[in-house]
């Protein structure tokens, strides 16, 4: 959805998501479930525009809103919690994103496909990443990867899995060779997606790492 918001103008896509946030505030109130939605939306364009501080406080918003207007394990609330832990590791709080992700890897493996279910994986491993916690990010990265190499259309969600598998497994120390060949496909992989500031992000990073290893 980011990468589809930034190629259609993206500053104007963010106006329009504010007015929706503040129209149905307006109309159905603080807590309809409605407004959880429009402020997931709003959040995913900040992001999007580099605004992640902002992006997490929007975010944060539409938790409680989702939890409380459909309840705790409702499939929706699951997805803003996935959308909020990628969020909180882009802010760099990892420990957070960890709790936000996990819980919602708990709501959506009894209503998503596997496919769907690699969104809180990844960002549980990325969390793990952070927080130092190498076996466990290798856990769910390795089935995140496999899910996602079997199954996933888009070759940059391919490649988020797959270089973050990578790193975990250059920090675990047991196969560089494969961390280095996992990060190269991950490059390839990002070249195949359209041409974006994500795509862009994400090809520095990756070229980064592999120039100091």
């Amino acid at each position: 959805m980011a990468q589809l918001l930034e190629i259609f103008r993206p500053l104007d896509s963010l106006e329009d998501a504010r007015r929706a946030v503040a129209a149905k505030e307006k109309v159905l109130g603080s807590k309809h479930p409605d407004l959880a939605l429009s402020l997931n939306n709003l959040a995913l364009c900040l992001d999007n525009l580099g605004e992640v501080s902002e992006a997490v406080d929007q975010m944060a918003r539409a938790v409680p809103i989702v939890e409380n207007g459909l309840g705790a394990d409702h499939p929706k609330t699951g997805w803003i919690l996935s959308n909020y832990s990628e969020l909180l590791n882009r802010a760099g709080r990892f420990a957070e994103a960890g709790q936000a992700a996990e819980r919602a890897r708990a709501i959506m493996e009894g209503e998503y496909d596997p496919l769907i279910v690699t969104y809180p994986l990844v960002a549980l491993g990325a969390s793990a990443l952070g927080l130092g916690d190498v076996e466990r990010a290798l856990a769910v990265l390795e089935r995140a990867n496999e899910t996602r190499s079997a199954k996933e259309p888009d070759p940059a969600r391919r490649a988020e899995a797959r270089f973050l598998l990578a790193r975990a497994l250059w920090e675990q120390g047991k196969d560089p060779a494969r961390a280095r060949t996992l990060a190269a496909t991950a490059r390839d992989e990002n070249l195949q997606s359209p041409d974006t500031s994500a795509r862009k992000r994400a090809l520095d990073e990756i070229d980064a790492w592999l120039a100091s290893r």
